[in-house]
């Protein structure tokens, strides 16, 4: 089924509307087309990755790098994104969304496409008689695609919302006081639910080799997810708790927090700073008080990890490689990007340096061991 799912309450005028979001349309739209799961799943990534003006600015190699899905499935989903309403969406340049709505049939077709990709950016300093003359256009044919390229709309996403949805806040856990004690409420057990059908669990005897092979390859994965997701709950659940307890004066008689920094709380539950950072990145605690976002309750001076030494980067390199899918290996781009979301400012060269350093080999050797 799609992973995009529209509400029954609304129609396509709804979304056609001035005040509809720009992309919430897109979504609505590969809603209604019958593609796969993945090729859904690519084309959000690229509906989010649009800038206000409805182009996508990042190239397809910084897409596929950073979505794991191959520059070809990217290109494949691209050239979807491109047919949606309004024409010029999913453009990389000016040029491109201009060309993407003129219509083939257009007599002056061919010519307009080759003024616009060599020519357009000349009007601002050039004149129509230079152009025409560089370009062996008539002034006359000039003139007429003028006319059409000044019909076009160079920002897709005018006359739709560009406001981002409104985002709910789940917490991962709930604070009540009762007589002086804290008492914790785990959700995040109840926020996703994984099984595998017993269909699969119990194939057919007249099964043959291929599809059973198949069909066991899948299950592992889908028991590695579940057995991922029950460790990252695990780690969150334990991170929280041992919060809570350092901080329990915060909750009980209001008094100030304790300074409090991610290696406190590596050392106390005997997990790395990465661990711990990953497990709070983005969750929430909902409490008597409020809502609080977990690193709320970290010293602020003391969270951000950009004075993280040389060493204590390897130590978490190592800890991610350790934990990577062997199948499809970390390449240090990946690494890099993914220790810049922990606040940790390292380019992919230091990565390989200090994948070299530590004798670790290239997620391409890796990936063949």
């Amino acid at each position: 089924s799609n992973t995009f799912k529209h509400s029954e309450n609304k129609t396509f005028e709804d979304y056609t509307s001035e005040t509809t979001c720009f992309r919430d349309y897109l979504l609505y739209q590969i809603g209604e087309l019958k593609l796969t799961n993945k090729l859904i799943k690519i084309l959000e990534i690229l509906i989010y990755s649009i800038d206000d003006r409805g182009y996508l600015p990042k190239s397809f190699m910084h897409l596929s790098e950073l979505s794991l899905y191959s520059l070809k499935e990217i290109k494949q989903a691209r050239d979807i994104l491109i047919k949606l309403e309004p024409l010029g969406v999913g453009a990389t340049s000016l040029e491109e969304c201009l060309i993407l709505q003129l219509n083939e049939d257009f007599i002056l077709y061919n010519v307009c496409v080759k003024f616009i990709n060599n020519y357009l950016y000349k009007l601002t300093d050039h004149s129509l008689e230079q152009i025409s003359k560089d370009s062996c256009i008539d002034l006359y044919t000039i003139k007429d695609i003028l006319i059409k390229i000044k019909s076009l709309n160079p920002i897709p996403s005018n006359g739709y919302s560009i406001k981002e949805a409104v985002k709910y806040i789940i917490p991962e856990a709930v604070i009540k006081l009762s007589s002086g004690h804290i008492n914790i409420n785990f959700l995040n057990n109840d926020h996703i639910s994984i099984t595998i059908d017993s269909e699969y669990l119990n194939p057919s005897k007249t099964m043959n080799a291929e599809t059973d092979k198949y069909i066991q390859e899948n299950i592992n994965k889908a028991n590695y997810l579940i057995d991922s997701i029950n460790k990252r709950n695990y780690t969150v659940n334990l991170v929280i708790k041992e919060i809570i307890d350092i901080q329990k004066d915060f909750f009980i008689k209001k008094l100030p927090l304790k300074a409090l920094i991610l290696k406190d709380i590596s050392e106390k539950i005997n997990l790395s700073i990465s661990t711990v950072s990953r497990a709070i990145k983005d969750k929430h605690i909902e409490t008597p008080e409020g809502m609080f976002e977990v690193k709320y309750f970290f010293s602020n001076s003391q969270y951000n990890l950009n004075s993280t030494s040389s060493n204590e980067i390897k130590n978490i390199i190592i800890d991610m490689i350790s934990i990577e899918d062997k199948s499809n290996p970390l390449s240090d781009l990946q690494i890099s990007l993914a220790l810049n979301d922990l606040e940790i400012k390292i380019s992919r060269r230091t990565i390989a340096k200090y994948r070299d350093q530590l004798n670790i080999e290239s997620s391409y050797m890796r990936k063949f061991k």
